[in-house]
């Protein structure tokens, strides 16, 4: 059999802890404070999890996977 890696996104929300006069200033204060997920971990590599670094911080996932496209790594087994 052919090996594949097989890629697809999912739906991610961020939170942040912010202090303002009003939604609109909290809003934009979040994109100067968290403006890109910027925590990685785990499984011997840097690319495994994602997160961020804030004890005032959150990360979900919501929803499921959309597999997108697929590439293939390696031909027919030879055993």
């Amino acid at each position: 059999m052919k090996k594949y890696k097989v890629y697809g996104t999912v739906t991610v929300g961020v939170s942040i802890e912010i202090e303002a006069d009003s939604e609109e200033d909290a809003i934009e204060q979040a994109g100067y404070e968290l403006d890109d997920l910027d925590a990685y971990c785990g499984n011997s590599g840097t690319d495994k999890l994602i997160g961020v670094s804030g004890s005032d911080e959150s990360v979900w996932s919501d929803g499921g996977i959309e597999w997108q496209e697929a590439e293939e790594i390696s031909g027919e087994d030879e055993e």
